[in-house]
């Protein structure tokens, strides 16, 4: 068995420094007879989580750092039954765009409702003057909307017990090759264990084997049911530009008009000038953000449509079965395939007709679950309510003693 055998596992990449080829590839089974298989039985003195605090920590530094670094995270790692997320990516993606995901994912409610709050209690107060009333008040809103977006994991798990996720390099042994090697065969076990899978995609999760095999296997072990929530990790781009521009222009018309001794239609012309800057500064680079979450979504659709597992990219295969230690590297995508024709091939199916059965799946079932659940379910539309709602809302804090 090779010793860096799981530097080659995609999704499920411990290891996530070495490249992967772009091109297409056609089935190469090493012909070297294999006893490894595929298992959804997991030892449970393996079955450990990593708090969400921790997958959020230094700026999403798991998602971008190197092995060292992902050995002192891993020491917080915790045992427990059932995870409450696993999180299903693909490492030639942005750690920045993941980390930023999974904040928005895991934080941005909490931090709307909570800044909501504090705004309407902050200006019942000032108007019942037990707080002084200052132009700058609105900033505690802002401080508590940010605060809680980036920390609302480690406060929470101050007064609870921490949430648990599912995250390769993090979650499986580094240490051990035998019971690395253990962990990754027994994939299906974590993602039985798991209540929500996760998916940070991106253009090219779809097209990596493990990806794939990640997916069917939470839905194959949840009968269908089971809560996947995917976000576009290109989503957080435009969210930023759009909460920023809203931002903006908010603090912009508030200075204006609370700070400038002018006539009223002079205060109305310049806050109207002042929009139609922001406009002309902002539309155009939230008009490309936009561009590239429709591309992206487009690509999705037409990758689902037309989805052949046979053209998913597998690294073992990429590298041709060969570690850069010259080692002969066994093939994942046999042990896919062979899952996958156990789950949806028929008894007289050979190997390619049960792949063909589960690409039949892909396209004409699971491709309305996946889009569903960032459409229809519109994860991303509650995360964009929600950031862009806590724009408004510290303003709440001056309204209100003024309107009463």
């Amino acid at each position: 068995m090779a010793a860096d055998r799981t530097n080659h596992t995609d999704c499920t990449d411990p290891t996530p420094e070495h490249g992967h080829n772009g091109h297409n590839l056609e089935v190469d089974f090493r012909a070297t007879p294999s006893t490894r298989s595929l298992t959804w039985q997991v030892p449970e003195s393996l079955v450990r989580g990593i708090p969400f605090r921790c997958l959020l920590a230094g700026g999403g530094r798991p998602f971008r750092t190197k092995s060292d670094s992902a050995k002192t995270l891993a020491k917080q790692l915790k045992p427990c039954v059932t995870y409450d997320a696993f999180i299903s990516h693909d490492w030639q993606t942005s750690g920045w765009l993941k980390y930023a995901s999974l904040l928005l994912l895991f934080n941005s409610q909490t931090a709307a409702i909570v800044t909501l709050v504090v705004s309407v209690a902050g200006g019942l107060l000032i108007f019942y003057e037990l707080l002084p009333n200052s132009d700058w008040a609105i900033c505690i809103g802002y401080l508590t909307f940010i605060v809680l977006l980036l920390f609302w994991q480690n406060i929470r798990d101050v007064f609870r017990k921490p949430k648990l996720a599912f995250m390769d390099k993090l979650t499986i042994p580094q240490e051990d090759e035998k019971l690395k090697e253990q962990c990754i065969l027994g994939l299906a076990g974590f993602l039985q264990r798991s209540e929500t899978l996760v998916i940070l995609w991106s253009e090219s999760y779809i097209g990596r084997v493990w990806c794939v095999y990640e997916f069917a296997a939470f839905t194959r072990m949840h009968s269908g049911k089971g809560n996947v929530q995917a976000v576009p990790v290109t989503f957080p781009l435009l969210l930023l530009l759009h909460a920023a521009w809203w931002l903006a222009v908010n603090l912009v018309i508030y200075v204006v008009w609370n700070s400038l001794d002018l006539a009223l239609p002079i205060l109305i012309l310049l806050c109207w000038c002042s929009i139609g800057l922001f406009f002309l500064i902002g539309f155009p680079v939230q008009s490309w953000a936009g561009r590239r979450l429709t591309r992206n979504l487009h690509s999705l659709t037409a990758q689902l449509s037309h989805f052949d597992v046979n053209e998913a990219k597998c690294s073992c295969c990429s590298c041709g079965h060969v570690s850069s230690e010259g080692e002969e590297i066994p093939c994942d995508r046999e042990l896919i395939y062979q899952s996958l024709q156990d789950w949806y091939g028929k008894d007289s199916d050979d190997l390619q007709a049960g792949l063909e059965r589960f690409n039949a799946v892909v396209r004409n079932k699971l491709t309305g679950q996946i889009l569903q659940t960032w459409g229809g379910n519109a994860v991303p539309v509650k995360i964009f309510t929600y950031s862009v709602f806590s724009m408004h809302t510290p303003f709440l804090i001056t309204r209100i003693p003024a309107t009463l």
